[in-house]
C-alpha cells in the first residue's frame, strides 16, 4: 500500500505546489507592472495570511505555535528562505522556465555537496564524478559554450544558482537542527523577516507601496494570493519531508517539477527548449538520480 505520508511523496506534493507557484509568479511578471519587491512584499502577506488561516483552523486563536527552543537554527534559516525567495522570484522573472529549472534542479547536488561538509557524510567518488557530470549537465542546459545561443541574463544566473544553494542549505539546516521544529512555527519566522527585509528595502528605496484589489474580478492581483496559498502549502509539505527523510534522497524529488515546468512554458508562455537545453537538464536529472543511489 502507498504511503502519502512518506518523505517521498511529502516532498512529491511540495514541489508540485511549489511548481504551480513558479507558473503563476511567472505569468504575474509576463502580464503585470508591479515593482519586483512590491510583489515579494505582497506575496509574503499572501503566505502569511495562509499560514495563519492554517493555524487557526487546525489550532484554534492561539500564538503557542509559535514558541521555540531553537532561536539562532530558526533565525539562520529565516535568512536563507528569504534569499531563496528573493532568488526564486529573481530567476523566474528573467528566465524561461525551462532555464529556470535547469539552474534551480542543482540543488540536490549542492545538498550532497553541504551534507558532506556540514553533516560529515561520507562521499565516495562516484559521487564526486557525479557532481561534476551534474555541472557539466548545467553547463550544457544554458549553452555557455555558445555566445550565439547564450542570452541567459546575469539576474536570471544568479538567481537560478541562489536557489540550489539556499534550498541545499535550508534542507540541510531542517535536518540538522530543526528535525522536530513545528513546521508552521519555522514557517512563520521565515516569512516575518522576509516581510521586515523587503519592506526596509522598499522604504530606503523611496518606492511607492503597491496596494492590491484582491477579489475574483480582479484576476490578476488575486493571483498574489492564490501564488501565497500555494507557497504556504509546498513549504509545508517541504520541511516535513526534510525532517523525516534522507536530504539526498528528499531533494532529487525536486525533479518532478521538469514536466510541468516545461509543459505549461510552453502551452502559456510558448518557450520550447532547444536539444542543447534538453540534453542538459537530462544529464543533471540521470546524475542527480545516480548520485541517490550511490550508498556511502
Amino acid at each position: 500500500m502507498i504511503n502519502i505520508f512518506s518523505p517521498v511523496w511529502l516532498a512529491f506534493f511540495g514541489f508540485t505546489a511549489f511548481s504551480l507557484m513558479d507558473v503563476v509568479n511567472k505569468f504575474f511578471f509576463a502580464t503585470t507592472q508591479i515593482s519586483f519587491f512590491n510583489y515579494v512584499l505582497w506575496l509574503d502577506f499572501a503566505i502569511l495570511f495562509s499560514v495563519l488561516s492554517f493555524v487557526f483552523i487546525s489550532q484554534g486563536f492561539s500564538i503557542k505555535f509559535l514558541k521555540t527552543q531553537r532561536k539562532k537554527a530558526i533565525l539562520i534559516r529565516s535568512i536563507l528562505s528569504v534569499l531563496n525567495t528573493l532568488a526564486s522570484l529573481l530567476a523566474i522573472s528573467h528566465l524561461p522556465l525551462h532555464m529556470f529549472y535547469a539552474l534551480a534542479f542543482m540543488q540536490p547536488i549542492f545538498a550532497t555537496i553541504f551534507a558532506f561538509i556540514f553533516m560529515l557524510e561520507k562521499i565516495k567518488i562516484k559521487k564526486i564524478m557525479l557532481i561534476f557530470l551534474a555541472f557539466l549537465g548545467m553547463i550544457l542546459a544554458v549553452e555557455f559554450f555558445n555566445q550565439e545561443s547564450f542570452i541567459i541574463p546575469t539576474l536570471g544566473l544568479i538567481g537560478g544558482l541562489g536557489i540550489a544553494i539556499t534550498g541545499a542549505l535550508s534542507g540541510i539546516i531542517v535536518k540538522k537542527y530543526l528535525p522536530r521544529e513545528n513546521i508552521l512555527t519555522i514557517t512563520t519566522y521565515n516569512i516575518l523577516l522576509s516581510i521586515i527585509v523587503v519592506s526596509f528595502i522598499l522604504v530606503i528605496s523611496q518606492e511607492s507601496l503597491f496596494i492590491p484589489n484582491i477579489n475574483i474580478e480582479n484576476s490578476s492581483d488575486f493571483l498574489i494570493l492564490f501564488a501565497g496559498i500555494l507557497a504556504c502549502v509546498g513549504m509545508i509539505f517541504f520541511m516535513k519531508s526534510y525532517q523525516k527523510g534522507a536530504v539526498q534522497n528528499i531533494a532529487i524529488i525536486q525533479y518532478s517539477q521538469i514536466v510541468i515546468g516545461i509543459a505549461f512554458g510552453y502551452l502559456i508562455f510558448k518557450d520550447i527548449p532547444s536539444l542543447y537545453n534538453i540534453l542538459g537538464i537530462l544529464i543533471i536529472l540521470i546524475a542527480t538520480l545516480l548520485n541517490s543511489q550511490v550508498k556511502n
